[in-house]
């Protein structure tokens, strides 16, 4: 998507699979989720910040989700937020 806010972010793998980390770009709104996700301390990694996906982090990007799901549904014509497959 063009002009993505974090477009800089990724997923990669470490350790043979035993370690997955979500990097997010050092911008204001990155830092805000990086801090969201993971808590206090977002550690750099490659120039981006980095949280460790765990089951913490998989459960708050859950929460997350269906928070932006549920404001969508509840306030259709304020939420810009296009659900895809979903009329």
């Amino acid at each position: 998507m063009e002009g993505w806010i974090l477009a800089d972010s990724d997923v990669v793998t470490v350790r043979e699979g035993a370690e997955q980390w979500i990097l997010l770009p050092p911008t204001p709104i990155g830092e805000a989720l990086a801090r969201l996700l993971g808590g206090e301390v977002a550690v750099w990694a490659d120039g981006r910040l980095a949280v460790r996906h765990d089951r913490e982090v998989d459960q708050r990007l859950v929460a997350l989700i269906e928070v932006l799901v549920g404001l969508r549904w509840a306030h259709p014509v304020y939420v810009q937020l296009d659900l895809e497959g979903v009329r």
